[in-house]
C-alpha cells in the first residue's frame, strides 16, 4: 500500500516537472515562430514572351499577358505549433515578395506575390489581411494560400509593367526578395519587414520567342502548351 502511494507521489511529482517545462517552452515557442519568414517559397517555371516585339495580335491572343511565374509554397509551421495546440502562436499569417526581372540592360520590372495561412477560425471568421503595406505593383501581383499554407499560385501580367524600351535581351534572370510578413493573433497585426536579401535567383534561357526557366514541364509537354499560359496544365 505504502509503494503504491509513493508511485502516485512520483507520478504527481513527474506531471508537475512535465508540465513545469512544457509550458514556459511553448510560451518562448510562441513568442519567436512570429518573428521569422513564415514560408518556404520555390519557382518551378517562369516564360517571359517576347513583349518587345509589342505584336498586338498575339498579346490579345494571349489575354493581354507577356510573362508567367508560377510558384510552390508551403508554411514552415503550422500556426497551431506545439502539442496539442495549446500555444497557437498565430490565426493567420500572410508573406509578401517582390520579383524583379533583370537583363544585361538593367532592370525589366519587377512583379508583387504573396500567400497566406489561416486557421479554422481566422477561415471562418471570412479575415483577410490588409496588404497594401507592402505596395503592391498594380497589375501584376499573384496571390495564393489556403488553411494550411500549401499552394501552386501563378503570375500572368501585360507589357505595362515591363520596360520595352530598352529593346531586345540578351539574357534574362529574375530574383526573388522577401518583403516581409504580417501576422495576425489576438485580434491585432504584427508586421514584421524583412532585409532586402535575394532570397533566389534564376538564370532564363531562351526558348521560341522569349525567355524560359523550367524545372515542371517535360518536353513533350511544352511543346503542346502555350508557354505563357501553365497554370491550365497544373492547377
Amino acid at each position: 500500500m505504502i509503494t503504491n502511494k509513493k508511485l502516485v507521489v512520483y507520478c504527481l511529482i513527474a506531471l508537475i516537472i512535465g508540465a513545469a517545462t512544457i509550458v514556459p517552452l511553448g510560451f518562448f515557442l510562441v513568442t519567436q515562430l512570429d518573428r521569422e519568414p513564415q514560408f518556404n517559397l520555390e519557382v518551378p517555371y517562369v516564360y517571359v514572351d517576347n513583349y518587345w516585339d509589342n505584336d498586338t495580335v498575339k498579346i490579345q491572343r494571349n489575354y493581354g499577358w507577356v510573362y508567367s511565374v508560377l510558384f510552390e509554397t508551403t508554411p514552415k509551421y503550422n500556426l497551431r505549433q506545439f502539442p496539442f495546440n495549446m500555444f497557437p502562436y498565430a490565426e493567420a499569417a500572410s508573406e509578401h515578395y517582390t520579383i524583379e526581372l533583370l537583363s544585361e540592360k538593367g532592370s525589366i520590372g519587377n512583379l508583387s506575390y504573396s500567400v497566406s495561412q489561416y486557421s479554422q477560425y481566422a477561415h471562418r471568421s471570412g479575415f483577410h489581411f490588409d496588404i497594401t503595406v507592402f505596395h503592391p505593383i498594380s497589375q501584376s501581383m499573384g496571390t495564393a494560400g489556403n488553411i494550411n499554407g500549401s499552394s501552386i499560385g501563378y503570375i500572368n501580367g501585360p507589357t505595362k509593367n515591363l520596360d520595352t524600351s530598352i529593346g531586345r535581351p540578351d539574357s534574362l534572370t529574375l530574383i526573388v526578395r522577401r518583403e516581409g510578413w504580417l501576422i495576425f493573433k489576438n485580434t491585432s497585426t504584427t508586421i514584421h519587414l524583412a532585409d532586402s536579401a535575394i532570397i533566389l535567383q534564376l538564370d532564363l534561357e531562351k526558348y521560341g520567342d522569349g525567355f524560359i526557366y523550367n524545372k515542371l514541364f517535360t518536353e513533350e509537354q511544352l511543346s503542346k502548351m502555350n508557354p505563357v499560359m501553365p497554370q491550365y496544365e497544373v492547377l
